[in-house]
């Protein structure tokens, strides 16, 4: 990864299966730079940890309906998902809660 790119990774969807606005939403959140999307398909939050270690990505795009990462993200990695409205928002560990994301 070049010092002009950041990775993103998405949890269990890939780019095309992005909601509209979204990639537009996480490319905003990062301008002049280039936005690498990676599918991630942990098979449970001890793979997802491990993933995120190896992969170091900003951030980990969530889909709502899924279950909450707690492992990595009590390790620090960041996960945000994508709103409607077009916000992005982090999701803040120990209790299920968003703020907005600020890279």
């Amino acid at each position: 990864m070049s010092s002009q790119q950041v990775l993103v990774t998405i949890m269990r969807r890939g780019e095309g299966d992005l909601a509209e606005g979204e990639a537009e939403a996480i490319s905003a959140a990062y301008p002049g730079m280039e936005v690498v999307l990676q599918r991630t398909d942990p098979r449970d939050y001890h793979q997802h940890s491990e993933e995120c270690a190896k992969l170091q990505p900003a951030f980990v795009l969530l889909p709502l309906e899924k279950p909450i990462p707690s492992q990595a993200m009590e390790e620090g990695v960041r996960h945000v998902a994508y709103f409607p409205d077009g916000r992005l928002m982090e999701l803040m560990p120990i209790k299920v809660e968003f703020k907005p994301f600020v890279p």
